[in-house]
């Protein structure tokens, strides 16, 4: 072998041997940060959601406190006494002496706190724009 050919094989680089191997992952409880950030970002919305309801409730709370009152009590008031009544018995099953805002008892009172009343008794004669129609906000 001449000096001027050159040689096939990759020469030994002595200086891998100073490199510091891979920093490991961080880890929490043995799971990688990374998973628990795309959990964090799955669980993010219904997380939100429960504070919001809390920061509620505790506002609530504070209110009914001012007034002397607790919020049982508050949250089972006029509305809630109706959908408690719902709830407990269906729309025919409510206490008769629940009272709509005028002080009148129909039938069809319990109808009121039907989630979709206003877009499902749009197809009823009772309910058209010349016999009934909702009020109107300025």
């Amino acid at each position: 072998m001449s000096t001027t050919e050159v040689s096939q094989q990759p020469a030994p680089d002595a200086g891998d041997a100073d490199l510091p191997s891979p920093a490991p992952r961080p880890t929490w409880l043995g799971v990688p940060w990374t998973t628990w950030r795309r959990l964090l970002i799955r669980l993010a919305p219904g997380l939100l959601y429960l504070a919001i309801r809390e920061l509620g409730y505790l506002a609530l709370t504070w209110m009914a406190g001012r007034d002397g009152t607790t919020a049982t009590t508050a949250l089972t008031s006029w509305d809630g006494q109706w959908y408690l009544g719902i709830a407990s018995g269906g729309y025919h099953g409510v206490p008769s002496s629940l009272l709509d805002a005028f002080g009148h008892r129909t039938a069809n009172t319990p109808l009121a706190f039907f989630p979709a009343i206003r877009n499902w008794s749009a197809g009823w004669p009772c309910c058209r724009a010349s016999t009934w129609s909702p009020p109107r906000w300025p």
